[in-house]
């Protein structure tokens, strides 16, 4: 009997997945519209950020349950964090300080799954939550008001 094998390379991410950290379980990930090797990654204690194309990785010290991120597609040093319990954060120097943004938020809307921001009008952010979905005219600035959702709003974990 013969048997005849084959040596086969494998490149990290080509034909097979790699782990790139950042040690963690990871529920939100979003990369930089302008600048791809800039990546956001939640955990469910912190929100980290790579700049090599998750060569490395550093805190952000959010210190929070991170469920999902929005980076203002004109201005991506602006970032906006879900967060489980903590409503929305929002970061306006690509991660390096945050602050709450959740005036008109409480109780199960503080549990945050899903953000978008409006393309054409970045200004406008809408929070899918454990309340149903949120709307904010200024970034959430003064604080996001309901949207018409069916009473009771169901839970939202996608809003696109």
């Amino acid at each position: 009997m013969l048997l005849i094998t084959t040596a086969r390379t494998a490149r990290a991410g080509v034909n097979v997945w790699t782990s790139f950290g950042p040690g963690a379980a990871v529920t939100a990930l979003a990369i930089d519209p302008t600048k791809p090797s800039t990546l956001y990654a939640g955990t469910g204690n912190d929100a980290y950020k790579s700049t090599d194309s998750a060569g490395s990785w550093s805190e952000t010290l959010l210190n929070t349950y991170v469920t999902t991120f929005a980076i203002d597609p004109t201005t991506p040093s602006i970032i906006y964090a879900g967060t489980y319990g903590g409503g929305v954060s929002q970061s306006t120097n690509g991660g390096a300080t945050w602050a709450a943004v959740n005036t008109g938020l409480s109780g199960a809307a503080l549990s945050v799954f899903a953000l978008t921001i409006d393309p054409a009008t970045p200004s406008i952010l809408y929070a899918g939550t454990g309340d149903g979905v949120y709307k904010s005219m200024d970034s959430g600035g003064t604080g996001p008001a309901p949207t018409s959702t069916p009473t009771p709003a169901p839970p939202a974990a996608n809003v696109a």
